[in-house]
């Protein structure tokens, strides 16, 4: 199949975030995934210092490569998924130059095809945002060190909509 969906799931984290697919087996397709993420201000808590600390936003742009295994029911496109990706893009925590970051993802989900092409997926996953190189400010090594190098929430779900042709 050949396709694309947005992901609405996605906006519940201020994230703006497209799949392309293209069908490369019966039952594989390679994913392309570019996402934007602008979330409010929020305070932290810096754990070395035992305080709170000024509150800041986080940007995201990411390109996602991966693939995604089909399971298809008989001769429909209807069935469940599962797909690994990785994002490669930069972060920036605050006003702080921005850091480089993958993000390994993976994500079962079940996707229905209708006659007419419409697409809707739904999943569940999980990813590991990787912040990489030294932080070049406060709020980057706040984020980068205070949380167990979690930078990003780790449960990830999918619950899209599109056209698959």
């Amino acid at each position: 199949p050949i396709g694309f969906t947005i992901n609405l799931a996605a906006l519940a984290s201020l994230t703006f975030e497209g799949r392309f697919l293209l069908g490369l087996a019966p039952h594989l397709s390679f994913v392309a995934l570019p996402s934007f993420q602008k979330t409010i201000d929020l305070p932290f808590y810096d754990f070395k210092a035992k305080t709170f600390v000024d509150a800041f936003g986080i940007t995201r742009a990411n390109l996602g490569l991966g693939l995604r295994g089909h399971f298809y029911e008989y001769d429909s496109w209807d069935g469940f998924y599962v797909e690994g990706m990785s994002r490669f893009g930069m972060t920036w925590a605050g006003d702080d130059p921005f850091m480089w970051a993958i993000t390994p993802s993976l994500i079962l989900g079940y996707q229905w095809v209708y006659l007419s092409g419409y697409t809707v997926s739904f999943g569940v996953g999980i990813e590991w945002e990787l912040l990489l190189g030294r932080p070049p400010g406060r709020h980057s090594q706040i984020l980068k060190t205070n949380y167990w190098n979690i930078s990003k929430i780790p449960p990830t779900a999918e619950w899209s909509i599109g056209w698959t042709w």
